[in-house]
Parts: C-alpha cells; sequence; structure tokens
C-alpha cells in the first residue's frame, strides 16, 4: 500500500510534465518507496514494481489516479495476506505474538540447568538475580519476541556458566591426575 501510495502521489504531482520525462515519476517512485521500506525496515521487493506502475506515466494511471490504491492494490492485498493466515494456520498458530503477550520462556528453566549438572548453589543463586532482571525487561518491553530473545539469552549464559564449571572440574581432575603421577 504504501508503494502504491507513493507511486500515486508521484504520478498526480507530475502528471503535467513533459512527454520527454515520463520516465521521472515511475523512477521516483520506486527510489522514494525503496526509501521509506528502508526505513520502517520491511524490504519487499515487488513493491518496487507496484509503486513504478503507479508512478509511469500512462494515460492509463493518470485516469486511474487515486483509485489504483483501492483496486486493484487493496483487495489483492487482502487475498494475499488471508491466503497466507489461512495455510500458515494448518499446522500453527501463526502470527501469536501478534496478537497476544504471550510469555515464552526457554525449554530449561535455571534451576533445571543448575540441578542436571551439579552447579554450585552459589551460581544458581547469582543467576537467580538474573531471572528477575529477565523478568524486569519482559514486563518492562511488553514485547513477545523480545521476551523470547531474553529468555534464550538467558538460556544460553547458563549453558556457558555450565560449561565453564566442567572445565574447571576437569582442570582440578587432571591437576589431581598428574600430581598423582608425579608422586
Amino acid at each position: 500500500m504504501i508503494a502504491a501510495i507513493t507511486g500515486t502521489f508521484m504520478n498526480q504531482a507530475f502528471k503535467d510534465t513533459p512527454d520527454s520525462l515520463h520516465w521521472l515519476p515511475g523512477a521516483l517512485a520506486v527510489g522514494i518507496s525503496i526509501a521509506i521500506m528502508g526505513i520502517t525496515n520491511c524490504y519487499h521487493p515487488p513493491a518496487g514494481a507496484t509503486a513504478y506502475l503507479a508512478g509511469f506515466y500512462s494515460s492509463d494511471a493518470v485516469r486511474v489516479g487515486w483509485w489504483f490504491m483501492l483496486y486493484p492494490i487493496l483487495p489483492v492485498a487482502i487475498i494475499m495476506i488471508s491466503v497466507a493466515l489461512l495455510l500458515n494456520n494448518l499446522a500453527r498458530v501463526y502470527p501469536v505474538y501478534w496478537f497476544t503477550a504471550v510469555h515464552m520462556t526457554p525449554t530449561q528453566s535455571p534451576e533445571q540447568i543448575g540441578q542436571k549438572e551439579g552447579v554450585g548453589e552459589s551460581r544458581r543463586s547469582s543467576n537467580s538475580n538474573d531471572a528477575s532482571e529477565v523478568d524486569d525487561h519482559i514486563e518492562n518491553e511488553g514485547d513477545a519476541e523480545s521476551a523470547w530473545i531474553a529468555a534464550r539469552i538467558h538460556e544460553l549464559e547458563h549453558e556457558l556458566h555450565e560449561l565453564r564449571a566442567k572445565q574447571h572440574q576437569c582442570e582440578a581432575e587432571r591437576s589431581q591426575t598428574s600430581r598423582s603421577h608425579a608422586v
């Protein structure tokens, strides 16, 4: 829709230009719509073609004018979104994070990770402060996607602590083995 609006605006703005500049509205429409897509961080290459078709200086484009956005662009966009939602929801619920503020959690809690490998109690208690920080972040942000990312980062931090504890344990065993061989 943004590309159609941009293209139609360029078409209307340049409708009284001479025929030698008939390429200008289409080129500007594509460039400006790509810039808007960059600003909004939602690139969609076919939208460049939509902007070009709407902005291209032709008798049909001038005749249709601002109605180009309502027909054919809006019905086609609604049909595409409806089909995508229908097909994507056959096997899963999509898009959950658009409509609900779901608290997405990692596959394991910090306590499960700590108990599984025998990480010390002091390490688990220091990580519980991290968990409360993640919860605070989730409540403040209210964004389910960032909540999932924060939970995943938290899980990976625990796995890193777990690996460091194993490394320390292996180094301690190695030093005991080398001392026993030396005696």
